[in-house]
């Protein structure tokens, strides 16, 4: 926050907050550090990322947005997808990937009157 008011006292220059530049993605393999650091690099079939890009891209209508949800789907397609169905990663920024013997557990309520 404290560059996000800085930002805004210098008189928001360039029109776009910091961090939010569209930069570009890293190719696998590289050395180059990441800007960000991964708290948990599995991925657990969850769809929240792309349902999130995709109500980025239907609220400003930035194109970049619906790229990066697809390229995270064709990711999933690509390494997720098993012979009888899809299948969790113990580590994203891995090629390959090693696949997880497990599927999330479902969050079920139950209604007792």
């Amino acid at each position: 926050m404290e560059h996000v008011r800085k930002w805004e006292s210098d008189g928001k220059p360039s029109g776009v907050p910091p961090g939010v530049q569209d930069a570009q993605p890293l190719a696998y393999g590289t050395s180059t550090p990441n800007d960000y650091h991964l708290r948990n690099p599995s991925y657990q079939l969850r769809p929240e990322t792309i349902e999130s890009l995709f109500i980025l891209w239907r609220t400003t209508g930035h194109g970049i947005w619906r790229e990066r949800g697809w390229a995270i789907f064709e990711a999933i397609e690509k390494h997720a997808k098993a012979e009888s169905g899809y299948t969790g990663v113990g580590h994203v920024n891995s090629i390959p990937v090693s696949r997880l013997d497990s599927t999330p557990r479902s969050e079920v309520l139950y209604y007792c009157p």
